[in-house]
């Protein structure tokens, strides 16, 4: 309901039974409307007159309902490249997808030989992904997770959580796929010093959908 004159008529005429809440994609919320008949008829009325009178609500819906930008592959289907939010709280995760490198372990004159300076712990990373959506999340009920091999390595975009789920619910998305660089560098400097740049993972999320 992005337009607010639709969002205005549609609790006002169905807020009693939480047909906002629905169309909002909150199934509890709306589920206690149905049962309670729009809580006792209190959370109805304040919920018309958030409808009337509040812009914010609005702004707000459409900021976290936005489509990332994709271009046209075929067949109807399109594809999305964003990067998933939060992949630096979830490194443990991400390490149990990666592929160490043995040559990370090496000695420093080994690597040398093999004429290196700069060597990642890990090797890219590009795997199957399965995106979910996390209703219990305490920071947003539209959340989706990306899953590699079970192991959460980050969040779709809070702006595009609700476009993803979508998808997921209307079962319009094709494909998942991500693509994982980083991890820790050893760089070994001509004088034989060797440091250790201890860098994050960047998660890069590409999925196909039809509209």
């Amino acid at each position: 309901m992005k337009n607010k004159t639709t969002r205005m008529l549609v609790t006002v005429l169905g807020g009693w039974f939480g047909l906002h809440k629905f169309l909002d994609h909150r199934i509890g919320a709306g589920i206690l409307y149905f049962l309670t008949g729009g809580l006792f008829g209190i959370g109805w009325i304040v919920d018309i007159i958030r409808a009337l009178t509040s812009n914010q609500h609005q702004c707000d819906y459409v900021q976290f309902t936005s489509e990332p930008p994709s271009s046209p592959i075929g067949n109807g289907l399109y594809e999305a490249c964003i990067d998933v939010a939060g992949s630096s709280y979830y490194c443990d995760s991400i390490v149990r997808c990666m592929k160490r490198n043995p040559k990370y372990d090496l000695p420093d004159s080994e690597i040398l030989k093999l004429g290196r300076n700069r060597t990642y712990e890990f090797f890219p990373l590009d795997a199957n992904a399965i995106l979910m959506p996390d209703p219990n999340n305490p920071h947003d009920n539209n959340a989706v997770m990306v899953l590699v091999d079970n192991n959460l390595v980050g969040y779709i975009p809070a702006e595009y959580a609700l476009f993803v789920k979508n998808l997921i619910y209307q079962k319009s998305l094709s494909f998942a796929g991500v693509s994982i660089l980083g991890g820790n560098v050893k760089i070994i400097y001509s004088n034989r010093d060797v440091v250790i740049d201890r860098n994050g993972f960047r998660v890069k999320l590409k999925f196909t959908y039809r509209k």
